[in-house]
């Protein structure tokens, strides 16, 4: 059984140490099915490379927004209710 550990993980998926974490959490949520690290210590995860290349190849991509990109996102259409509508959400200044 090979096994990768999170350098390797991020390097076959393009993506970063915390993009692999979020999945990692949304995973035990539920909420995806990618694959968890067979080692259950913080200081070392390491997966099984035959999860991550099935996952990877097989399974379809949810797109889900960075935190940062969801506030931006929001404050947009708090924007747009207190211009179109005189509506304005929270107590927070729209700029």
């Amino acid at each position: 059984m090979d096994l990768l550990n999170l350098k390797q993980v991020c390097s076959i998926m393009q993506i970063s140490p915390s993009t692999v974490y979020r999945r990692v959490a949304d995973s035990r949520m539920g909420i995806s099915t990618f694959p968890l690290p067979i080692h259950g210590s913080r200081k070392k995860r390491l997966w099984k490379a035959d999860d991550i290349m099935f996952w990877s190849e097989d399974m379809p991509e949810i797109h889900r927004e960075s935190p940062a990109s969801q506030k931006r996102h929001l404050k947009a259409v708090h924007k747009e209710l207190l211009k179109e509508f005189g509506i304005k959400v929270g107590d927070e200044e729209t700029n």
